[in-house]
């Protein structure tokens, strides 16, 4: 790791002009760390362009930065870039079209914690056990020696906070936690995330939640628990994906015991199914990847999508349906 840190290092150093990209699943974690390296490199002297393929999720607009990204892919065409970095894209995918309009010479770097990140970078920066990209690019500044503004810290520890459910979840990791108390010192403010991120939630939103509860039922596919949220559901309640965000992990931390993985299957605009599936004990990353071809993400945080299907509720059971193409 610190042999790949010096590279990176080195390469920040010698750059001029540096492009951030999000993944296109914007999280706490994913905006956190990207913020939070763009004041530090802005701080170092850096002239830096932030991209973003998605919009931002309403409660992250508190973040000092969000004003400075750009949706436009236009950006990439600046022949002054030397150096691109993306954070917590455990995909890639959508990089796909976009990279081959940056300058052949510019080397691509990816910081994640996802186990099955596919290393599309040229030098990929992966930390399986880091419980959030925003841990693993922490100790990248500090190895650099690069300076932590207070706007910095404040997206750093958003992103650690929200991927631990604010040290709830089974991957909050020491580390983890030395690096939000150093962020702390640094003027993140824990009141702040909780705040925005954990409550903060609208009416609309509550409503959307109290559905979920009310549709938990025993999925034997994966021995545990699941909820169904449809797109008419979304509809009926003006609700968007965006209420949808943290349900699985809320459940997961609240159910007791007797209940081991927990599931939260939605409709998507596309015509799909996606699956977001949490665990205390088991590999739900092994368990979904023997089912659903392309699911992924961490041993007790995983997900996926099925194109071309839909939820049904039939006979008192929620069932996965595949539709024509």
């Amino acid at each position: 790791m610190q042999t790949l840190f010096h590279r990176v290092c080195v390469l920040v150093r010698d750059a001029q002009h540096i492009l951030l990209i999000t993944d296109e699943r914007i999280d706490g974690d994913t905006i956190g760390s990207t913020l939070g390296l763009f004041h530090v490199l802005t701080a170092a002297g850096k002239t830096v362009t932030v991209f973003s393929p998605k919009p931002l999720n309403p409660e992250l607009s508190y973040l000092p930065g969000v004003d400075k990204i750009n949706r436009n892919p236009n950006v990439l065409d600046d022949e002054s870039i030397d150096l691109a970095i993306v954070c917590d894209a455990a995909e890639g995918a959508f990089l796909k079209p976009l990279t081959p309009r940056l300058a052949k010479h510019i080397p691509l770097v990816s910081f994640d914690h996802h186990a099955d990140n596919p290393r599309f970078a040229q030098i990929n920066i992966i930390d399986k056990t880091a419980a959030s990209t925003c841990d693993l690019v922490w100790r990248f500044v500090k190895y650099c020696g690069l300076s932590a503004t207070r706007d910095a810290a404040r997206c750093f520890l958003t992103g650690i906070c929200t991927d631990t459910m604010l040290f709830a979840n089974p991957n909050t990791t020491s580390s983890s936690i030395e690096s939000a108390a150093e962020l702390m010192r640094h003027g993140g403010d824990i009141k702040e995330i909780v705040k925005n991120n954990l409550l903060n939630r609208s009416v609309t939103s509550l409503k959307l939640w109290g559905l979920a509860m009310e549709r938990l039922m025993p999925n034997p596919e994966l021995g545990g628990l699941a909820t169904y949220i449809t797109e008419s559901d979304l509809t009926d309640l003006n609700a968007t994906e965006a209420d949808i965000g943290e349900i699985s992990n809320f459940l997961n931390g609240a159910l007791d015991d007797t209940h081991d993985i927990i599931a939260v299957y939605r409709e998507t605009s596309d015509g799909g199914v996606k699956g977001g599936v949490r665990s205390r004990r088991t590999d739900v990353a092994a368990l979904l990847a023997a089912r659903y071809p392309g699911a992924g993400g961490h041993k007790l945080a995983a997900g996926f999508k099925l194109k071309n299907a839909r939820l049904e509720h039939k006979d008192g059971r929620w069932l996965i349906v595949r539709t024509l193409t």
